[in-house]
């Protein structure tokens, strides 16, 4: 009778702490003689599988500071606790890719709409809104990097909010002087929201 070796993992999360007892029946052939070299081996992991090559292992620490626990963050297209479930087929993982970066052509319907209304900065606000976002999620799913991630992510950041004013202060109702002077201010501190946190709840 041959036996394959078998290698069983088994992961104990968020272990209390204390004194712990482990042992294993060793197996024995149906002659009755025990199988040779069975080994038990310990190790102290952050996170499981090193989040399988498809996350990142993050470390928290608990209300009191005195105990840290660790959990995977998956990527887009892994779950379960170790992200070693494939939640997007790899079909699935190309057309989601293809979606994320063509779908920024619908912003040539505003930059369009602006040049019939003689909006020329707004409407050079609104297609290089989308053409910076589309290479942003290009770099983002590891596609194509024109630039450094973090230019891309303040450039789609910041022209997306400036988009979404220019619209607001085009329709305004108020003198020439007074909307440079606010798409002024708002190039201004829309800028420094991008660059300190833009997807933080305040902001």
């Amino acid at each position: 009778m041959i036996l394959k070796e078998k290698i069983i993992s088994i992961y104990i999360l968020y272990a209390r702490e204390g004194l712990w007892s482990i042992g294993f029946r060793h197996p024995v052939l149906n002659s009755g003689s025990p199988l040779p070299n069975s080994t038990m081996s310990f190790s102290l992991e952050d996170c499981p599988n090193q989040c399988s090559n498809h996350g990142i292992c993050k470390t928290y620490q608990a209300a009191g500071g005195s105990t840290s626990y660790s959990s995977c963050s998956c990527d887009r297209y892994h779950g379960g606790f170790a992200c070693s479930i494939n939640v997007v087929s790899k079909e699935g993982q190309k057309w989601q890719k293809m979606l994320l970066v063509f779908s920024n052509a619908a912003a040539l319907l505003p930059a369009f709409w602006a040049l019939w209304k003689n909006a020329w900065a707004e409407s050079v606000i609104f297609l290089a809104s989308g053409v910076i976002s589309a290479i942003y999620h290009a770099c983002d799913i590891d596609w194509w990097c024109a630039l450094r991630f973090s230019v891309l992510q303040f450039m789609d950041f910041w022209l997306s909010f400036m988009a979404v004013v220019s619209v607001f202060v085009y329709l305004a109702l108020i003198s020439e002087p007074s909307k440079r002077t606010i798409h002024t201010i708002v190039a201004i501190s829309t800028a420094l929201i991008a660059v300190i946190d833009p997807t933080r709840a305040l902001n």
